[in-house]
């Protein structure tokens, strides 16, 4: 979940007023606003240091940093990924796509509802999760990173149990063989249910 920016920006003379304004929207969240699920993981990613999302990935700015730990993690959990694809426009086959404008009401946890506690669940599913390789969308539900994930954010952070728990990884793999979703790519041979 965790991504390194790949660029950086220099301050033209006579420009610096502007680039205060661009920098002042810099935060640690971006969201992917096209989003290929045959071959990206992430919904979310999250960058160390406050920078520039662009274009794909714009910034998302939250009050209370605590909540871009909650962000990445439930954005690419099976509940995130979900609600993202349902938002979605999807005129290609296994491809995704929100605007700036639908961003601003793709649904997602209420971070503000979170207790102290809950949202340092998050921050400690987030370090859990930091690094580890996520499997492209389409085979989420064959993604045992993914699988704990789903049951880190859906019993750990959200406090429901075992059954809610593998009726969501049932939900997953029914995403999953959505055509919208794997756009008629094959699966892996060996990519089974994980639970």
């Amino acid at each position: 979940m965790v991504c390194a920016p790949d660029s950086q920006l220099r301050v033209r003379q006579g420009m610096e007023e502007k680039a205060a304004e661009v920098w002042a929207t810099a935060s640690h969240s971006h969201l992917n606003l096209d989003f290929t699920f045959g071959s990206q993981p992430l919904a979310v990613a999250f960058t160390e240091q406050d920078s520039i999302g662009g274009r794909v990935w714009p910034n998302v700015i939250f009050d209370d940093e605590r909540f871009d730990y909650a962000f990445a993690g439930w954005g690419n959990s099976t509940l995130g990924l979900l609600c993202y694809w349902w938002h979605s426009t999807r005129q290609q086959s296994s491809k995704a796509s929100i605007t700036i404008r639908s961003a601003e009401s793709l649904p997602v946890l209420d971070f503000r509802a979170l207790s102290d506690e809950q949202l340092s669940t998050a921050e400690d599913i987030f370090d859990e999760f930091r690094e580890k390789e996520l499997k492209p969308a389409y085979i989420a539900d064959a993604d045992p990173n993914r699988a704990l994930l789903d049951k880190r954010v859906v019993c750990d952070l959200l406090g429901f149990g075992r059954e809610t728990y593998e009726a969501v990884r049932r939900l997953s793999a029914k995403w999953c063989a959505e055509p919208s979703v794997h756009g008629g790519k094959r699966r892996p041979a060996n990519a089974r249910l994980m639970m």
